[in-house]
């Protein structure tokens, strides 16, 4: 009893040192979180090496040509009045010129086949780019590719080590 007695004393008179106590060692901060990264424009799909999508497939909007390795999934994704048609090269047939066969290549309905020119609605296509080469992407509707720009060049290489650069 003496002791706690002295030990409150030398407390309150603010003398005494509280026993001494096993410390852990102290541990470095918690690192802060930080956010994601945006997920970059392709991603390993099942059946791909990659899926690359083209989302919004509409006019009057720019399309950076871009390389992509052989294998990939690449997808266009629309709405409104638009469609995907396989160019034999990056001239722009003039509006109502869009017919298929060799000279003007072919138009790809959504399901992957292939037909006469018409306006797809709220519709998206997707293929597989398993043979190396260029690929030229245009919307056969009214002037959407000639004056407005609705036109995707793709290069497909034999590489699966292909630089995805010019998707980011």
């Amino acid at each position: 009893m003496q002791r706690s007695a002295c030990f409150l004393f030398a407390t309150i008179l603010g003398l005494a040192a509280w026993p001494a106590q096993s410390q852990a060692p102290a541990r470095a901060p918690a690192p802060t979180p930080t956010a994601a990264a945006a997920p970059p424009p392709f991603r390993r799909s099942p059946s791909a090496v990659y899926q690359v999508v083209i989302e919004p497939w509409n006019n009057l909007q720019t399309y950076t040509p871009i390389s992509v390795p052989q294998g990939t999934e690449l997808s266009f994704y629309w709405s409104g009045g638009h469609g995907v048609y396989l160019l034999p090269t990056a001239q722009c047939p003039e509006p109502g010129q869009y017919t298929p066969g060799a000279a003007y290549g072919q138009y790809i309905l959504a399901g992957g086949l292939q037909g006469t020119a018409r306006t797809s609605v709220n519709n998206n296509y997707t293929t597989a780019l398993m043979t190396p080469g260029t690929y030229y992407f245009a919307c056969q509707v009214g002037d959407h590719c000639s004056e407005d720009g609705q036109l995707q060049v793709v290069t497909v290489t034999a590489s699966q080590t292909a630089t995805m650069a010019s998707l980011s």
